[in-house]
């Protein structure tokens, strides 16, 4: 069962939105309200959103036997050409573990060439994203609080 990481394309849209869903219930049950997920995941994964993030930054899908079960999404950013955010990474959960996060960090910054720094903003109660973060080398540099609202 071989991993393929490659740059998403238009026809995986769907298939990535499954992804979203499934690892944000997964993630954020208990600790962000379902409503609240619900409003984030049909605005920031929308057709017309995953299309401008395959168009505006470095948006790669995890394909195992012909399906997309995980992506990553890396932005450079527009002060500093050393620096990028990894935005979104998302892998089924039962995919998780096989070193496949590893690998679609590998190759986004393998595509960013020349940056020096990643970024990523987690949930302090996302214990698997910590872990993994930390096992990437990453380092805890900032914390801030973030009101989520139901939109009315």
């Amino acid at each position: 069962m071989a991993t393929i990481i490659r740059k998403a394309t238009f026809n995986d849209i769907a298939e990535k939105q499954m992804v979203a869903k499934i690892t944000w219930d997964q993630t954020y049950r208990g600790i962000i309200p379902q409503q609240i997920q619900d409003d984030f995941l049909q605005k920031n994964y929308s057709d017309i959103a995953m299309k401008n993030r395959i168009e505006r930054s470095v948006l790669l899908v995890a394909v195992i036997d012909g399906m997309v079960n995980g992506f990553a999404n890396f932005s450079p950013s527009k002060q500093n050409a050393e620096e990028a955010e990894l935005g979104a990474i998302y892998i089924f959960p039962e995919a998780q573990s096989q070193g496949i996060g590893g690998k679609l960090m590998n190759k986004g910054i393998e595509e960013l060439s020349g940056i020096k720094r990643l970024f990523v903003v987690v949930e302090k109660e996302n214990i698997i994203g910590r872990r993994f973060y930390n096992s990437k080398g990453f380092v805890f540099v900032n914390e801030f609080e973030e009101q989520l609202q139901e939109q009315n």
